[in-house]
């Protein structure tokens, strides 16, 4: 049985207004989480010839890549679309923020198969990596526990349908950072210690990522929804929140990681 709830006015407001917000953010930096440059922002330790290096290097692989920017304004629009369905007294009002997690989730999918593609042309490494080296077993716990805390609200009828969605959001982008955590190497070969450099960068950048940005809708949608459990599941939405917070900040911690480390080109 679940309590039901009162027009929310407010929350709808908020959502709103986070959607509208993740909308701009996605219309001016349209291919921000699995672009190339970002993840080399802070490599100012290096040589003039080192930066040179590196940014032909970079250069090559944005070519090889392409651009998923369009993807980046396809979800613009969705988030602008969902809303002002925010807005709608008929809609339940966790539902827009829900299906705009999938549609991120469906947007990031959307980029991943561009790189995987750009991967088919590559050089292989005789170098053996393993997948842990780029997606930690904590990130992948995290991420689990993000699920598995989501998928009991889907027995509730009214958040049925946006647990479902968060949950399937979560699940794909979790799907898309091992995939990446286990995709080959990308080499030109060219000069193959920087594009190995920046290929570990990228590899360990973009799985941690997308490991963190598959915590995040959990917690938004257990902040909102927890509170609309009837009083005997009280326990359970107390306990969800702090839970799946916690998950996505130790997420967050490790995607920062790779970002910050000095990189190698030996």
């Amino acid at each position: 049985m679940i309590a039901h709830p009162a027009p929310h006015y407010a929350a709808r407001l908020v959502l709103a207004g986070a959607l509208v917000a993740l909308g701009l953010f996605a219309l001016i930096f349209p291919d921000c989480f699995l672009g190339v440059g970002g993840y080399f922002k802070l490599s100012g330790n290096l040589s003039r010839e080192e930066r040179e290096r590196l940014e032909r290097v970079l250069t090559m692989r944005r070519e090889a890549e392409g651009s998923s920017r369009a993807y980046g304004r396809y979800l613009a629009a969705a988030c602008f679309v969902l809303a002002a369905a925010e807005l709608i007294p008929a809609v339940p009002f966790v539902l827009p923020y829900a299906l705009c997690c999938l549609a991120f989730a469906f947007a990031t999918f959307l980029s991943y198969l561009q790189i995987r593609r750009a991967t088919e042309r590559r050089v292989a490494p005789l170098v053996r990596r393993s997948p842990l080296s780029a997606l930690p077993l904590i990130a992948m716990a995290a991420m689990l526990c993000c699920f598995a805390v989501v998928l009991p609200f889907i027995v509730y009828s009214s958040e049925r349908f946006s647990a479902a969605a968060v949950a399937f959001s979560t699940l794909i982008l979790g799907w898309i950072a091992w995939r990446i955590a286990v995709a080959p190497a990308l080499l030109f070969g060219k000069d193959a210690a920087f594009e190995y450099a920046v290929d570990q960068r990228l590899r360990n950048a973009r799985a941690t990522t997308i490991a963190s940005l598959a915590c995040a809708p959990a917690v938004v949608f257990v902040a909102f929804a927890a509170p609309r459990l009837a009083p005997d599941l009280a326990f359970y939405g107390n306990l969800a929140w702090p839970i799946v917070l916690v998950a996505f900040l130790v997420s967050l911690v490790v995607s920062m990681l790779p970002i910050f480390r000095r990189i190698s080109f030996a």
